[in-house]
Order: structure tokens, then C-alpha cells, then sequence
């Protein structure tokens, strides 16, 4: 036995306990991850839904690796993870929105839709993106 912590006890070994609670959080996030995931490659794009995906798992990687060394420095692999859920979240709801309103007013060619669609979800999360990473590099503070 690795740390020496028996079942059903969760705790006890400082370093088993940190690895227990990136296992947690990675089933907390994937609750959302995976439906969110799922109908945004069915309705939107499967290769951007797919990227997204990788920005995800990238992120729970740096999770992981930070908070195993230093939980106080988890944040920036925390924060790609969730950036990754509302890009997923907030992406189909936004294209969705702006197709409508595109329809409101009288355009109809689904090719515009798809494209106006698909850049005016793109921008507002991913200036979300930029603030995570300028708050990371310390650009802002």
C-alpha cells in the first residue's frame, strides 16, 4: 500500500489526500464536461467541440501537476478547465441566439448564419480567455 491509508478512510497521508481531491474535482467537472461536450458537437461543430475537449484535458492535466506540488497553485489549470466548459456551455447558446436574431430581422441564407454564428460565439468566450491569461502572466492583477 502506497500511502498507507486503509479503506474506507479517506484520509491521512497528506499526499494521498491531494490525490483524492484531484480525483474529485476531475468527476465534479466531468458531470458537466461530458453532456456539455456531447451537444456541442451535435449541434455545432464536432472539431471545434473536439479542440475544446483537449483544452480541457490539458487543463485538468495542469491541475493536476500543480496541485499535487502546491494546491495553492492550481488555479490557471483549474481555470483552462472551466474556461473549456462555458466555451462549450455558452458557445451553442450564443450561435443559437445570434441566428435568431439574424432570422428576426429578415436574413435567411444559412451560410451567413453558420458563419456569423460561429464567430460571434467564438469571440465573446474567447475574451474570457485572454483575461485568464493575462491575470496569469500577471498582465493584469
Amino acid at each position: 500500500m502506497k500511502y498507507g491509508v486503509m479503506a474506507p478512510l479517506t484520509s491521512g497521508n497528506e499526499d494521498f489526500e491531494r490525490h483524492y481531491r484531484v480525483h474529485q474535482n476531475t468527476i465534479e467537472q466531468l458531470i458537466i464536461f461530458i453532456p456539455a461536450l456531447w451537444i456541442f458537437g451535435f449541434f455545432m461543430d464536432v472539431y471545434v467541440g473536439s479542440g475544446v475537449g483537449i483544452l480541457f484535458l490539458v487543463g485538468r492535466i495542469l491541475y493536476r501537476s500543480a496541485y499535487l506540488k502546491d494546491p495553492k497553485t492550481r488555479s490557471l489549470g483549474f481555470g483552462l478547465g472551466a474556461l473549456a466548459i462555458a466555451i462549450l456551455s455558452i458557445g451553442f447558446h450564443l450561435k443559437h441566439g445570434f441566428q435568431s436574431a439574424l432570422k428576426t430581422f429578415g436574413i435567411v441564407n444559412y451560410t451567413v448564419f453558420y458563419y456569423l454564428g460561429f464567430i460571434f460565439w467564438g469571440i465573446i468566450p474567447m475574451s474570457f480567455i485572454a483575461i485568464v491569461i493575462c491575470i496569469q502572466l500577471g498582465v493584469i492583477q
